[in-house]
């Protein structure tokens, strides 16, 4: 999602191709002389923030990794972490990049595929969380036979061959392929600015533009299933009956009480999920209504810089969330810093 700080005033040229305009694109992102103080400052506070995102992410990695072997969100949640840290990755290095004025050229535009193919990963994780947190609350007697942990393992292979297809797909035209430019943050996508009828003139044009529609209703498939989810919890929290079908299972009441730590600890993970992904879906709702409607190219820059803060709030709140609502969690990277202590203390006293 990125500011289409661009002029498009050559679009409509009968004459031009979509090569010929994407090369023009190219040339004026070479610029550096197209920056300003605004996204100067920008990109300082990017850099800034996401480097903090960074260390954040890597504080979870290892006590998420070992959460992931026993529990399936766990391990959905440990993949959103390594490619959240890609992510945030890539991001620092086009701050840096946008910062001293020059873009790096890789061969092929290769950073286009690891773009694509890092994005679909993470919305798609995102898409299988929810139905994981949503099903352990709405069906979790049948829980653990449909998201089990090797169930989830399976899916995760399966979303690494989908992304690898899409990002080769959707990259292989070079004039599909999304840059750096150096007078935006973040990656430019040159489609966005040409218009329909000259897109139209693309040999792929149908199928890519169907991929397109199937990719944004998958992003918003969630939210359906968190709403339907979150009606649930608060019927159950607010109806005045008191029967539990659920727990007539458990004979005991240790049996009993393990359960309502369970069931307590899903609705926790349920709640954290959510709010890990609010400014997501906040930040698509932006991008894509810039894409639908004609709105004017100031509109579209302060949209930009809303859907920047709330990918920024996006990446880097995750971590904390987790750490917030999740006990298993607090504990692992509690010894795992106590670990780390000890061996700068050693490291330190004993050389």
């Amino acid at each position: 999602m990125s500011n289409n700080n661009i002029t498009s005033t050559t679009i409509n040229s009968i004459n031009e191709t979509v090569l010929d305009i994407y090369l023009k694109f190219v040339k004026q992102c070479d610029d550096p002389k197209r920056r300003d103080l605004t996204l100067t400052s920008t990109a300082i506070i990017t850099l800034i923030i996401y480097g903090i995102g960074i260390i954040l992410q890597l504080a979870v990695i290892p006590a998420n990794y070992r959460l992931s072997k026993h529990r399936s969100a766990f391990n959905l949640l440990y993949e959103i972490n390594i490619f959240d840290t890609l992510w945030l990755f890539e991001y620092v290095w086009l701050s840096i990049e946008f910062l001293i004025g020059s873009r790096i050229i890789i061969l092929f535009n290769l950073e286009a595929y690891v773009f694509r193919f890092i994005n679909l990963c993470i919305d798609t994780f995102y898409e299988l969380l929810a139905l994981n947190r949503s099903i352990a609350i709405l069906f979790p007697i049948i829980y653990n036979k449909i998201f089990n942990i090797k169930t989830t393992k399976y899916l995760i292979y399966i979303v690494w061959i989908i992304a690898l297809i899409y990002s080769i797909y959707t990259n292989w035209l070079p004039e599909r392929r999304p840059f750096h430019c150096l007078s935006q943050l973040g990656y430019f996508e040159p489609t966005t600015m040409i218009s329909k009828d000259l897109l139209a003139t693309l040999p792929d044009t149908t199928f890519y533009d169907i991929i397109q529609a199937i990719d944004v209703i998958l992003v918003f498939i969630p939210l359906i299933v968190y709403g339907v989810t979150f009606i649930k919890i608060l019927f159950k929290k607010y109806t005045k009956k008191v029967e539990e079908p659920i727990t007539t299972m458990y004979q005991s009441e240790t049996e009993k009480q393990q359960f309502t730590n369970l069931e307590s600890e899903r609705v926790r993970l349920y709640l954290m999920c959510l709010l890990i992904t609010w400014p997501y879906y906040i930040s698509y709702s932006l991008y894509f209504s810039s894409r639908i409607f004609q709105i004017n190219d100031k509109i579209v820059s302060i949209m930009a810089i809303f859907w920047q803060i709330l990918g920024m709030i996006f990446h880097v709140q995750q971590p904390l969330c987790i750490l917030l609502l999740s006990k298993d969690m607090r504990f692992e990277v509690k010894e795992d810093f106590k670990l780390f202590w000890k061996k700068i203390k050693n490291f330190i006293f004993n050389g």
